[in-house]
């Protein structure tokens, strides 16, 4: 590496840092010598400054990154490290995914002190969450189940069901597993009954797309095919917002040089899902992803806006 310093940016919750970290000692391990070459830079986002809203409420997909992300893109940091489940649909101009760590597990997780399942909760229990993917699968699973807000770091939500009024929630596993919080698991909730938020589960770096030493570097230890589904779930994304406002579980699953993409929609009440399952190559990421948007929206129209 040359003697360029590299400024990573990231949240200050202790999952962003375990996860920054993972990915520093990523870089360290593809260059020995990079020891020396990179700063951690710890910076708010709006979604950590504000909890008392719905991430809806507080715009969005891009709440715990764009503010990150503007710090790229006027040099104050070089990359960012972010889940790529936060990241909105459209990055920002200038701004560009450029490299995935492997993924760890995908899937949602039910959390909660005093009950086994999902199923073992009694009748009317309430539910944490903040988020309206989870709450509409969620009503699938047990339409009487009721919901209060949820907010705070990974961490902070499982300490909170000890005082506050939610019986359990649902977390990312791989949140909890990076946190060392796996033990607090109840249940894995299968992909078929809570499909995961596009790009959950992974570990995302983003770069000014003009800064060509950074992308070099950072190619060092992208993982191929965990890019790849996230290209592709991203797609989905970007071809669906401002199109439809339904919530989307979209998980991609790469096989040497194929790609299957399996995604749904869900009305916010829970009542009616569309499903897409779209085979592709590899390569073809971002093709397969919007090809699996046209065959939502179109079935939207007809079963989920009847």
């Amino acid at each position: 590496m040359a003697s360029r310093r590299f400024r990573i940016g990231t949240r200050t919750s202790r999952l962003a840092l375990i996860q920054t970290h993972m990915v520093v000692d990523a870089l360290r391990a593809a260059d020995p010598n990079a020891a020396d070459h990179i700063e951690i830079v710890e910076l708010s986002s709006n979604g950590d400054q504000d909890r008392t809203k719905s991430l809806e409420a507080l715009g969005g997909r891009g709440i715990f990154t764009d503010g990150i992300d503007r710090a790229v893109a006027f040099g104050e940091i070089d990359l960012a490290v972010h889940s790529v489940k936060d990241l909105p649909a459209q990055l920002q101009t200038g701004i560009t995914l450029v490299a995935a760590l492997e993924r760890e597990d995908p899937r949602d997780a039910f959390v909660a002190p005093n009950w086994s399942s999902i199923a073992a909760l009694p009748k009317g229990a309430i539910m944490g969450s903040a988020s309206v993917r989870r709450t509409a699968f969620l009503k699938r699973l047990r339409a009487d189940v009721r919901f209060s807000l949820l907010r705070g770091n990974v961490d902070e939500r499982v300490v909170a069901l000890d005082t506050g009024p939610a019986q359990g929630t649902i977390l990312a596993v791989a949140g909890l597993k990076r946190l060392g919080l796996a033990g607090h698991i109840k249940e894995t909730l299968s992909v078929s009954h809570m499909p995961p938020d596009p790009g959950q589960g992974a570990i995302g770096i983003t770069c000014r797309a003009d800064d060509f030493v950074v992308r070099r570097l950072t190619s060092r230890i992208n993982h191929p095919p965990t890019y790849a589904a996230v290209l592709a779930e991203r797609a989905i994304l970007t071809e669906i917002i401002g199109s439809c406002a339904y919530p989307l579980g979209a998980l991609a699953v790469t096989y040497q040089d194929s790609l299957r993409l399996m995604a749904v929609l869900v009305k916010e009440d829970g009542s009616r899902t569309v499903t897409a399952d779209v085979l592709g190559a590899v390569g073809r990421a971002e093709d397969v992803g919007r090809r699996a948007a046209q065959s939502l929206l179109a079935a939207a129209v007809k079963e989920l806006a009847a």
